[in-house]
């Protein structure tokens, strides 16, 4: 049998441990090697990551990944990319494409740039300061791009000129990293790459899920998993079809960019931040926006920090967690270590430790 995930779940510090000492008492354990491709008669696999820590073995014919953070953040996590991608082919199955010419592109490892990325922008004018902005978020954005016509690419794929009602794309130079390219949906001009639109048959997907989301109680299981379902399911789609999600994500790029003024200190794909009030349709459905936050932000690159009673910190590759309440992004170090867990090997338990930087 095959080391492969069927179902991941996410747990407590508390389950994860009963799981570790079942683990050690009825199987053969053991710290994952680098391939999947394990065999697992009497095997747990451990996973020991920078915040996460996972435990994998087989109950009967099935194999499952439990896992838990040992930042001792609260986040409920309901689902994965492979789960939602199998939802989202529940109402349309993707045509999957595995090679432009003589160029496969649909292996793990070997998409070259046929990868698209959100959109990432800093106003330079502003960054390392402290100013008063205004924070939107945009709701599903991934949703809303979803609902607008997509590639048909069960259709043969062409070069030349886009016509109407197609869809060309082409491979660009990422805006950060030029050695690096992306893909990029255009709508008129030459391509190497151009399918015809088709209107989308991801609506009802949309409607379903964004409707479980948004009657769902805040916070709730419910809510967490068809957020999930959302927005995962869209990242799965580049092991399958990269043109639909460049598409998607081209889409969602567009729309921030034509906000974007001489007013706005940073955005991304789902988000704005803007020094002066924005003539936005508030609202809370698909495609509609909230004002997620008003007052003083700072931000260095694509890092951030709001000051105040609702402050939050985001700083790429660094979790929440480890940042202490009075941190200051424009005078403090970042932290390099945070969690309130450590797996001991002797014990084969996660165990509290102390860490004058973890948030209280």
């Amino acid at each position: 049998m095959s080391f492969s995930r069927y179902k991941t779940e996410y747990v407590t510090v508390e389950e994860m441990n009963k799981r570790l000492k079942y683990a050690f008492e009825y199987y053969d354990v053991q710290f994952r090697a680098k391939s999947p491709r394990e065999t697992f008669k009497r095997k747990a696999f451990l996973e020991d990551r920078m915040v996460q820590f996972r435990l994998t073995y087989k109950i009967g014919t099935k194999a499952c990944t439990w896992i838990c953070r040992k930042d001792a953040e609260d986040i409920i996590q309901a689902t994965d990319g492979g789960e939602a991608y199998r939802i989202l082919s529940q109402y349309y199955k993707i045509t999957k494409i595995t090679h432009i010419g003589d160029r496969e592109i649909a292996k793990k490892g070997d998409l070259g740039g046929m990868s698209a990325s959100p959109l990432l922008y800093e106003n330079p004018k502003y960054e390392n300061k402290k100013v008063y902005g205004y924070g939107y978020d945009l709701n599903s954005a991934y949703s809303a791009a979803m609902l607008e016509p997509i590639p048909d690419c069960s259709k043969p794929m062409r070069s030349g000129i886009i016509g109407p009602n197609e869809i060309g794309f082409v491979e660009v130079p990422k805006v950060k990293n030029p050695e690096e390219t992306e893909l990029v949906a255009k709508f008129s001009g030459y391509s190497l790459y151009i399918f015809p639109l088709m209107e989308s048959p991801f609506k009802r997907f949309v409607e379903t899920w964004y409707k479980r989301k948004s009657e769902a109680q805040p916070n709730s299981k419910e809510k967490v998993k068809a957020k999930g379902v959302l927005n995962f399911a869209v990242g799965q789609m580049q092991n399958t079809n990269p043109f639909i999600r460049a598409c998607i994500i081209t889409r969602c790029n567009n729309l921030i960019k034509s906000i974007i003024d001489d007013n706005t200190l940073f955005c991304n794909t789902d988000s704005i931040v803007s020094r002066v009030p924005l003539n936005l349709k508030i609202g809370s459905s698909v495609g509609e926006w909230k004002l997620e936050h008003e007052g003083y932000v700072a931000y260095k690159g694509a890092n951030y920090q709001w000051y105040g009673s609702n402050g939050k910190v985001s700083y790429r590759g660094t979790p929440k967690a480890w940042f202490k309440k009075d941190w200051d992004i424009l005078k403090d170090p970042v932290p390099n270590f945070g969690n309130v867990y450590k797996y001991n090997e002797k014990t084969h338990k996660l165990e509290k430790i102390k860490y004058e930087n973890i948030q209280s």
